[in-house]
């Protein structure tokens, strides 16, 4: 999740949709979908965390930038991923307003706002589950170690031991690249399972 990278494709599809149909309901209601399907983020902090200290962000409007950007990334590692409005189940319902006929522009721009956010989502990640729900539900709503972990597994790498001390016991993930992939092979290549010993050895030789 990107704030800043949503809401700049948000706008320029926005834009587009102005400059194309010359429907301003269209372009808002693009432009908004896209930036505000990330406020499930709250509520995924929300059920992560202690009431008091998520009613810091509620209280003060202005830190929520703030916690979009650090807050919730930040928490991300040990947390649930419930994620609610990043779900492809919504084109259901969506599809079923169509068909009969409960339609019109502000829906038209909402759903493009909506499959931008999420085609933005699963692509870099490369794990459809990220958009899921019933993926989520079935596996007990994992967060990007756990999906990480399983594809891991999947081909072949032993997750029960250090790669580079080969001591058994609880591994950490650490990845041999300063941008993110995802859950992608090339990302998949990149990730070494480390003991927490090796883990603090490999930070610190980078400090």
């Amino acid at each position: 999740m990107n704030i800043y990278k949503h809401t700049a494709a948000s706008l320029a599809a926005s834009t587009l949709l102005q400059l194309v149909f010359r429907k301003w309901q269209m372009s808002i209601a693009c432009f908004l979908t896209g930036v505000f399907i990330d406020l499930d983020h709250i509520f995924d902090y929300y059920m992560n965390h202690e009431l008091r200290e998520n009613l810091r962000y509620l209280l003060h409007p202005r830190q929520f930038f703030v916690f979009l950007r650090e807050g919730y990334d930040n928490a991300k590692p040990a947390d649930k991923v419930y994620k609610v409005l990043h779900s492809v189940e919504l084109l259901i319902p969506i599809s079923v307003l169509y068909i009969f006929g409960i339609w019109n522009d502000i829906a038209t721009g909402m759903l493009i706002g909506f499959v931008l956010h999420l085609v933005m989502d699963a692509i870099p990640l490369g794990h459809m589950g990220t958009i899921s729900t019933i993926y989520k539900l079935k596996n007990g709503f994992p967060t990007g170690a756990d999906i990480m972990k399983q594809r891991l597994s999947r081909i072949g790498v032993d997750l029960s031991k250090c790669q580079s001390c080969g001591a058994e016991g609880e591994i950490i993930l650490h990845r041999n690249c300063k941008w993110y992939a995802g859950f992608t092979k090339k990302e998949l290549k990149r990730t070494m399972v480390l003991c927490e010993k090796c883990h603090d050895r490999m930070h610190n030789k980078k400090t």
